[in-house]
């Protein structure tokens, strides 16, 4: 496992305004989150880094939007599929048609027109994460399911 794309579901318990980096404060609803990405490069950038990353919960100190949120919320579980080209955007694209887009949150850089790569999913765990499975498997991807 190298590259690929990956979707994080994070979870609140309770609704909370997070201060997001540049973005400023963001208001999140009780319930569970979605952030895709990708991890096409090597090293700290691969997929197997990028999935540690979240499942040992080891941000201490924000540098992306996702991180300020990892900080607040549970992380429930991890998506991920082996590719060789990006899906993050695809994948980002199609969840804003499915699922309530956070209008900027890690898409700011995007040069694709993403709304946004973290989206809000309803409160129901079990089907936030068959939307995302579902969606992986629309695109030709193998999906694998990592919960912490």
């Amino acid at each position: 496992m190298s590259r690929g794309v990956y979707t994080v579901i994070l979870g609140l318990s309770s609704g909370r305004s997070v201060r997001v980096g540049r973005l400023g404060a963001v208001a999140f609803d009780r319930g569970f989150y979605g952030y895709t990405g990708s991890a096409m490069g090597r090293g700290g950038f691969n997929l197997e880094s990028r999935i540690s990353r979240y499942l040992d919960r080891s941000v201490r100190k924000p540098f992306w939007h996702i991180d300020y949120l990892l900080l607040e919320a549970d992380l429930e579980a991890v998506i991920y599929a082996e590719c060789i080209q990006s899906f993050e955007h695809r994948v980002a694209s199609m969840l804003s048609r499915r699922a309530r887009p956070i209008v900027g949150f890690g898409s700011s850089d995007c040069k694709y027109g993403c709304k946004a790569h973290l989206h809000y999913l309803g409160l129901d765990r079990s089907l936030a994460v068959d939307s995302i499975v579902s969606i992986y498997r629309s695109l030709d991807l193998e999906p694998k399911v990592v919960y912490p």
